[in-house]
């Protein structure tokens, strides 16, 4: 055909491959090169290469070994269709070339290092090791001789000659420290003296605690023997022919009160101690409130034959700025502490105004065994008195006077020993006043009527009968003896009591008083019980919208106790012992005010 008309068919020339043109290839490629046909003789393992290179039109290469890679291709007929998979074995000339070049150049390196190695310690030892050395033979050598007058040599201008001069310098200071070590030793050995005071002074404070906890075991346990003797003899000898049970319970109420001022001032020098005592600013009459301490201290003093008086020097305000109570407190243990070691004579509470400095100055005088002077020195100090044999003859804990004098730094004054001898002693107590107006009263004499105080000793005790007449009142207490002692008053005052074991049964009674209609007055929550204490039932009650007044009970008596129990909902506290009088005004008080309000409601 010349090219003319259209094609008819398809001219194929085709040549059969056998293993000679298979061999002539791979010789000409000098590789090794075999051909698998794509039918059912491949293996499982060929068949899934050749479909990933069918799927993917992508060769598959992959490293045998170092020395050889495999090459795998597929080759299509005419139709596109996979007829023949070509593999090809090629050596990895460029990776074995990497592998000798690499091996040249690390030997290379190897041996260029050794090399320079080698020329630097020969430099170092020429030009440093050498001078090292002989630095370090000349320290030696000043070190075995212990000559500080000898130096180091110095050769060159470098950092090694910079160093010889830094020895010898400090060879300079150390033979100047020899004098100052000596001087120091000295100290040393002066200090240590004092060491050895201070240690004693340590073991004497232990001595101390040790006494102090001697006589606080004696102070506690002479109480309680005779509060649980009085006691086992009054239940034994009740109803006898010709015996007063009056005295046994005196005695036993006097041991009682004795054991609670021992705690109290336990109670104090903690909160002291702890930085939280507070005092109040009131305004008070500090010779009313001397005029009480003679009133409460004049039998004592009459029993031992001693003339109590209270005296005024000068003129005083009739009216201070102060705390009443702590006052009082701290002129009661000085006071009767004049009595205790006072065997005959007098005490005299002396009391002046000091203008220039706004001080009242209170002193304390006695006639009694007076202090000696190692013992004033510690006479302030807590746990101790003036000594063991003091303690045992005269009793007491050895806290009165540590708490007065931080008693007096808290009202802005100070407590001491002015004078003291074998005819007696004298303590000076100073408070401050507070401002004074140009128009106020004062008092020259003891004899003149004192203006109350603002917080006055009680005289009589009023009646009880009937206080809490028509109250009904809920007493949660898990103790069975304060149930019926705590009844037992509130009763006698008139009072109808309902009893509770626990928080949790006393939250049930209010609930069912409730809604009964017949709702209680007044709780009395001891703040710990088992199943829920106080607080939680207190809580409960508030949650869940009871306003009835509850007065907290509880044998906890420190500042933050108190706030704990107002901050659960109580409306006010009252520590134990209970006191009856207190017991039943602040029923009293509390009762009315809800019977009042539920009646204008």
């Amino acid at each position: 055909s010349r090219g003319e008309g259209p094609p008819h068919g398809i001219l194929v020339f085709g040549h059969r491959i056998d293993d000679d043109d298979v061999a002539r290839m791979a010789e000409r490629l000098r590789s090794g090169l075999s051909l698998i046909p794509i039918d059912h003789s491949m293996t499982p393992e060929q068949r899934s290469v050749i479909d990933a290179i069918v799927t993917t039109g992508i060769p598959r290469i992959h490293p045998v070994d170092g020395e050889q890679m495999i090459g795998i291709g597929v080759a299509r007929d005419l139709l596109g269709a996979p007829i023949v998979a070509v593999e090809v074995t090629l050596p990895r000339f460029v990776y074995q070339q990497a592998l000798t070049s690499t091996r040249l150049l690390l030997a290379t390196l190897a041996i260029a290092t050794f090399a320079c190695v080698g020329v630097t310690l020969l430099v170092l030892r020429m030009t440093v090791l050498s001078r090292l050395a002989a630095l370090h033979a000349d320290v030696a050598m000043i070190g075995r001789g212990a000559d500080l007058r000898a130096r180091v040599s110095v050769r060159g201008h470098d950092e090694l000659s910079d160093l010889a001069t830094t020895v010898n310098m400090l060879l300079e200071r150390v033979a100047t420290s020899r004098e100052e070590l000596a001087h120091r030793a000295d100290e040393l050995q002066s200090t240590s003296n004092e060491l050895v005071v201070a240690r004693d002074a340590a073991e004497g404070s232990n001595r101390s605690k040790s006494e102090f906890l001697a006589n606080m075991s004696h102070e506690v346990r002479t109480p309680m023997t005779a509060i649980l003797g009085y006691a086992d003899l009054l239940a034994e000898q009740i109803g006898q022919p010709g015996f007063r049970p009056t005295d046994c319970v005196e005695t036993i109420r006097r041991n009682a009160r004795h054991l609670l001022t021992i705690i109290n001032d336990i109670l104090d020098l903690s909160k002291i101690e702890a930085g939280r005592m507070q005092v109040e600013r009131l305004d008070c009459c500090s010779v009313t409130l001397g005029h009480e301490v003679v009133e409460l201290l004049r039998e004592n003093a009459a029993n031992k034959g001693l003339n109590l008086q209270l005296r005024i020097s000068s003129p005083i305000p009739a009216t201070i700025h102060s705390d009443p109570t702590r006052l009082r407190q701290i002129l009661l243990n000085l006071a009767g502490n004049a009595i205790k070691f006072t065997r005959e004579g007098s005490v005299t509470i002396d009391m002046r105004f000091d203008r220039v400095r706004g001080r009242l100055i209170t002193d304390v005088i006695d006639t009694g065994i007076g202090i000696r002077p190692e013992q004033a020195r510690q006479l302030f100090s807590a746990f101790s008195q003036a000594d063991a044999s003091t303690s045992r003859v005269f009793g007491g804990t050895g806290l009165g006077l540590a708490i007065s004098h931080k008693l007096a730094q808290l009202l802005g004054g100070a407590l001491e020993l002015t004078e003291t001898n074998a005819r007696g002693s004298t303590f000076r107590l100073e408070v401050e006043t507070g401002p004074i107006p140009a128009n106020a009263a004062w008092i020259s004499s003891a004899d003149e009527r004192p203006v109350p105080c603002a917080i006055a000793t009680p005289t009589a005790t009023p009646s009880t009968d009937a206080a809490l007449s028509g109250l009904r009142l809920l007493l949660a207490e898990d103790g069975p003896d304060n149930q019926r002692l705590i009844s037992f008053l509130l009763r006698k005052a008139g009072a109808l009591v309902e009893l509770a074991n626990d928080g949790r049964a006393a939250v049930d009674a209010v609930v069912a008083a409730a809604a009964r209609h017949a709702p209680f007055d007044l709780v009395l929550m001891d703040m710990q019980m088992p199943v829920l204490d106080g607080y939680g039932a207190t809580r409960e009650l508030r949650d869940r919208g009871f306003r009835l007044p509850i007065l907290a009970l509880t044998a906890h008596a420190m500042e933050g106790d108190r706030n704990q129990c107002l901050a659960a909902g109580c409306d006010e506290y009252a520590s134990k012992p209970i006191h009856k009088q207190h017991l039943i005004d602040a029923c009293s008080r509390l009762g009315r005010r809800e019977t009042t309000s539920r009646q204008a409601a």
